[in-house]
């Protein structure tokens, strides 16, 4: 294992898909309880992607705005978006949802379920509990 001494590195600019919430060539994670829209911003994202229209809250508009000055957002071109959606079902929420939103559909691809795993078997109610056994 090599260390490194922050001195040597120099910094570099992040260039944005959306400044500042999602940066080009980063992983970004979006996380959240069930029911807060996380489907609905993904696929509002994709929408805006595959149909290369601007995203909303430009940076002069956000708090977040770094104070130093990044580089002009990446130009946007229609862009593939691939979805990874083992909860929601593809007929009828998100297709509905992205026709809605005008997304070009040749552009958004899913994967309802990870590749090589099974869909988890359906539960079965829970059981009512034993009663205790009797002492003579």
């Amino acid at each position: 294992m090599s260390m490194l001494t922050l001195a040597t590195v120099q910094p570099a600019a992040v260039q944005f898909l959306w400044n500042p919430y999602i940066p080009l060539s980063k992983l970004t994670l979006l996380a959240a309880d069930p029911g807060l829209g996380k489907t609905t911003l993904t696929l509002a994202l994709a929408a805006h992607l595959s149909t290369a229209t601007p995203l909303p809250y430009p940076p002069t508009a956000s708090p977040l705005t770094p104070p130093s000055p990044t580089p002009d957002p990446a130009p946007l071109i229609p862009s593939s978006t691939v979805f990874l959606s083992p909860e929601d079902n593809v007929a009828d929420t998100l297709r509905p949802r992205l026709d809605a939103l005008h997304a070009d559909s040749s552009l958004i691809h899913i994967l309802p379920q990870m590749p090589g795993r099974r869909p988890a078997p359906a539960r079965s109610p829970p059981r009512a509990p034993r009663p205790a056994p009797r002492r003579p």
